[in-house]
């Protein structure tokens, strides 16, 4: 379980909280079931409305088969669309896989994996050219994943197939992460 609070400090405008949650379940002498859920919200301190730098944009790691702040509220002024996050974010995985080489301070481990991820609520939805759509709109994924786990951190190789979009979301299939652990 991990809890993070930000924004708390000094002269603060805005508060944001989140929490995550990973748990392995094996399954025989093969395989094994990962599933990890993470949620957050930022919401402002008094009369101040927090910035698009403030939102919440999912990563490539939570929600694979999209682009890094690929889904969303947007702003779309006709010509092209911007990203602007949400103040709410909701993201589960499940993975079902198993480790084929273990070496001395590391294992590759090949996974099918299922995302689905939500963002949304902006303090504010009057766009420069017309309404901005905040409303939860569900996203989903699936595919593989080779990791390359390391005394230093994971290494992940995905391609991910987006199985439930918006119309404006930024696809990215495939996507090389690399999470540091300390």
């Amino acid at each position: 379980m991990q809890l993070d609070a930000y924004g708390l400090t000094g002269d603060a405008t805005w508060v944001g909280l989140s929490g995550g949650y990973e748990t392995n379940f094996p399954m025989g002498q093969v395989l094994k079931e990962r599933v990890k859920s993470r949620a957050g919200v930022a919401t402002g301190v008094g009369d101040y409305d927090p910035r698009v730098t403030d939102q919440a944009f999912l990563p490539t790691d939570q929600l694979r088969g999209f682009a890094f702040a690929g889904v969303g509220p947007i702003n779309d002024d006709g010509d092209t669309t911007t990203p602007l996050g949400g103040q709410k974010y909701a993201t589960t995985s499940f993975e079902l896989g198993c480790e084929v080489f273990d070496f001395d301070r590391g294992a590759v481990f090949l996974s099918a994996f299922w995302d689905i991820s939500v963002v949304w609520d902006l303090p504010t939805t009057d766009g420069g050219f017309g309404p901005i759509d905040d409303d939860p709109h569900l996203r989903q994924s699936a595919g593989l994943a080779a990791d390359l786990e390391t005394g230093l951190g994971v290494l992940s190789l995905a391609y991910g197939k987006p199985l439930q979009k918006q119309p404006d979301d930024r696809l990215q299939e495939l996507s090389l992460t690399f999470r540091l652990g300390f």
